[in-house]
């Protein structure tokens, strides 16, 4: 009787063992996958600041460029008069 007890006295504690360790191996996995997100959100809003800036600066350089043609054209027509 007193090694029965001590079998399934093994048996809980390799139990309840297995079971933190799995309770602790999901944890981290939730843990690296928050924090992957997290490196994600962070490489996007990287890319998209680039994006703007790229943006940005095609639109100073088309307007340099209208602003040239406008001035371009005023002096043309300066010129006819």
């Amino acid at each position: 009787m007193l090694r029965e007890s001590s079998i399934a006295h093994d048996y809980w504690q390799l139990l309840l063992k297995d079971i933190m360790q799995e309770k602790q191996d999901e944890f981290g996995r939730e843990k690296k996958t928050r924090f992957k997100y997290k490196q994600q959100g962070v490489e996007l809003h990287q890319q998209q600041e680039k994006l703007i800036e790229l943006l940005e600066k095609k639109i100073d350089k088309s307007q340099d460029t209208a602003q040239k043609n406008n001035d371009s054209t005023l002096c043309y027509h300066a010129t006819d008069v």
